[in-house]
């Protein structure tokens, strides 16, 4: 486990000059998630999931996360819930569509827990993350899923665009402070191998009308162009270039909008993209 934690400091070199805001303790769950991720990638044979392989969101006490997720029938995947520093128990489960439980595990003391998961017949899975203990009343968390054979990412590749998002993030924050707590989900990582060019992920929830959001991606350099857009209520918004990334703006007219998020990228080569998504504390 030495090189998980010299690979987490890595992630964290930034975090001194960070005030310890959302966008710190977001970063944070994040960082253990991959570090834990790569701490297994380098021991055995596995890979990223292809497709949206990592999320980060804001849990209470008690609360949990549902990612929907399409497992082949008889390979290995492993899945890692990951917490901020204020976490104590986490609990990762998968379900079938009949929330009979396949697989779990619960850590007891520790930000980090994984569990190892090989189905018997193909089809959409339910990956739930519960909060089970917390030093204050929630924190960050995040999901990532790995494959036997998965998509070969480098960890210099993850660290560079990591690194991008939470510092243009931090420019972002500093004028204008972030809510990610706003959205069920604020964080998406997505892997995609050579072969593949998109991705699509449906049900992200806007909880308030009255703010504006936004949704910013930064890719690795095997990406010679991406184009995210973001459907809501049948409308396509669209994406603009700003600093080295691409934003998108949304302000929701009504409580319970769904968005549905899109991602298609030009590269020959496995790449890396994240995504996130804030509300603006300006109304």
């Amino acid at each position: 486990m030495k090189r998980f934690f010299l690979k987490v400091i890595v992630l964290f070199f930034t975090f001194s000059l960070m005030a310890q805001n959302d966008l710190y303790y977001l970063k944070q769950a994040v960082a253990n998630g991959y570090g834990a991720a790569e701490a297994i990638i380098s021991q055995l044979d596995y890979g990223y999931y292809s497709g949206i392989s990592s999320v980060g969101m804001l849990l209470k006490v008690g609360n949990s996360y549902t990612l929907s997720t399409y497992f082949s029938a008889y390979e290995n995947y492993v899945i890692v819930g990951a917490g901020d520093e204020d976490v104590t128990s986490l609990k990762v489960e998968v379900l079938d569509s009949t929330y009979y439980t396949y697989a779990t595990y619960q850590s007891h003391g520790e930000n980090i827990a994984v569990v190892k998961f090989s189905p018997f017949r193909p089809g959409f899975y339910k990956v739930k993350l519960t909060l089970e203990g917390c030093s204050v009343s929630n924190s960050y968390c995040s999901l990532v899923i790995l494959r036997k054979n998965g998509v070969n990412i480098s960890f210099s590749t993850l660290a560079y665009v990591l690194d991008k998002i939470f510092s243009d993030a931090n420019v972002f924050n500093q004028s204008t402070p972030l809510l990610f707590g706003n959205l069920d989900a604020c964080f998406w990582g997505v892997t995609l191998d050579k072969d593949e060019s998109n991705v699509t992920f449906e049900g992200i929830d806007f909880k308030f009308p009255d703010r504006t959001y936004f949704f910013y991606t930064r890719w690795d350099m095997s990406v010679t162009d991406l184009d995210l857009k973001v459907k809501v209520n049948g409308q396509m918004y669209y994406d603009k270039v700003l600093l080295d990334g691409k934003i998108l703006w949304y302000r929701p007219q009504s409580y319970f909008e769904q968005a549905t998020m899109y991602i298609e990228k030009q590269s020959f080569e496995p790449s890396f993209i994240v995504v996130y998504a804030a509300a603006t504390e300006n109304k």
